[in-house]
């Protein structure tokens, strides 16, 4: 795939089933896994130019290194416990396979933090709201509007 102007990647081949297993993760492997994540999950939806900033910044020497680094520690008896999964191969595509895991499960609890967050601050407009009117809560078809104000963005009022 070239479609971020460049050329395409060359994705580091799984062992085939005659050859010797991987017994570590490489750095090429471990890049070609995150590219392949970012592009099944966080990616989606994006515009070309927000992909190329996101492939951008996961995929420095630095970081694929300490990825390589971090995954080949979790590899015990030729498996990798990966938060919870246990990947029976050392492949790109098991790998990649756990990663998108990750991120879905990642964003997961990002958007219930973000849940919790926004039901806090309606809690707190309504607080306030019924502190201004004398202990009363806004009638029940207009309580957006009348506490929009104290909670300051429409975003709140959405699950994320």
């Amino acid at each position: 795939d070239n479609s971020d102007g460049g050329q395409a990647a060359k994705v580091p081949e799984s062992p085939k089933a005659t050859e010797k297993p991987a017994e570590k993760f490489t750095p090429e492997m471990v890049k070609a896994a995150m590219k392949a994540m970012i592009d099944q999950g966080p990616s989606k939806g994006k515009t070309k130019q927000e992909r190329a900033k996101m492939l951008e910044l996961a995929l420095t020497p630095e970081r694929i290194e300490a990825q390589t680094k971090m995954f080949n520690e979790k590899i015990s008896g030729g498996k990798i416990n990966f938060e919870g999964d246990v990947v029976d191969e050392i492949t790109v595509e098991a790998l990649t396979e756990a990663l998108v895991k990750s991120w879905i499960s990642a964003k997961k609890k990002v958007n219930e933090t973000k849940s919790v967050h926004n039901a806090k601050q309606l809690v707190q407009g309504l607080t306030s709201y019924s502190t201004f009117n004398e202990g009363r809560l806004p009638v029940s078809d207009k309580w957006c509007d009348a506490i929009l104000q104290e909670v300051g963005t429409l975003a709140v009022f959405l699950s994320p």
